[in-house]
């Protein structure tokens, strides 16, 4: 294996994986996936970085991440948003800035790069904050009916969310013309807990709701609440 190698990792979102792979040539050694973002980690194994972080940053790809030390080169720090990449070495997973001894100047040029890679790597964390969250299927939820007057008033399944397991609640809603509420709860035993909720919110005009087809053949609108299992 050619020594001018190092270990890499990169942060982007999973749609561009494919890019990532094209650009080193070869699949990733790991790959560590968020739980609540469209964002993962892929660890690459002896791969020269140079050239393929520079062509992912000129098609417009948000990445960054980190690699090792080579033979040759120090291990790095990179980001890239917007079609533009900065760097900032590491060398042995220090962050350093050069500074001449006898005048105690700053390397001008190595401090200008870390100024770049800080720039961009909060103009790719802004965009890595903007992903939106990672939609659930809702069969993942497995949601069985178990409401008292009838079963598809109310829906109860569960769900694991990092490793939490969590009771997933779902509440069949009406719109009734009250001076109040924009939501009520349809089941008799629900309408006051659901009030009661709607004003600790101050949801305003509501929950946003699913809809989800019940046994009775017909679409309904349900609110879905989330909590822990051991509640």
């Amino acid at each position: 294996m050619d020594s001018d190698t190092c270990y890499l990792t990169i942060r982007i979102p999973p749609s561009h994986q494919a890019a990532v792979v094209e650009a080193f040539g070869v699949e990733p050694a790991e790959r560590h996936d968020f739980d609540d973002r469209r964002l993962c980690v892929l660890g690459f194994d002896h791969v020269e970085p140079h050239g393929p972080l520079g062509a992912l940053a000129r098609q417009g790809i948000t990445f960054d991440g980190s690699h090792g030390d080579s033979a040759v080169y120090p291990g790095r720090l990179f980001a890239a948003q917007g079609g533009e990449l900065a760097a900032i070495d590491q060398p042995f997973g220090v962050v350093s800035v050069p500074i001449d001894l006898d005048s105690l100047a700053v390397d001008e040029l190595a401090f200008s790069g870390l100024r770049a890679y800080q720039r961009l790597r909060a103009r790719a964390q802004e965009d890595f904050d903007n992903q939106p969250p990672l939609d659930v299927p809702l069969p993942a939820c497995r949601l069985e009916e178990v409401g008292d007057e009838e079963p598809w008033h109310r829906l109860l399944g569960l769900i694991s969310i990092g490793g939490l397991r969590c009771h997933v609640e779902a509440v069949a809603l009406q719109y009734p013309p009250h001076e109040h509420y924009s939501q009520e709860a349809l089941a008799g035993d629900r309408v006051r807990p659901f009030a009661l909720l709607s004003e600790a919110f101050a949801t305003g005009s509501g929950f946003q709701t699913l809809r989800h087809q019940g046994s009775d053949g017909q679409d309904h609108h349900y609110a879905i609440f989330i909590y822990p299992y051991d509640r």
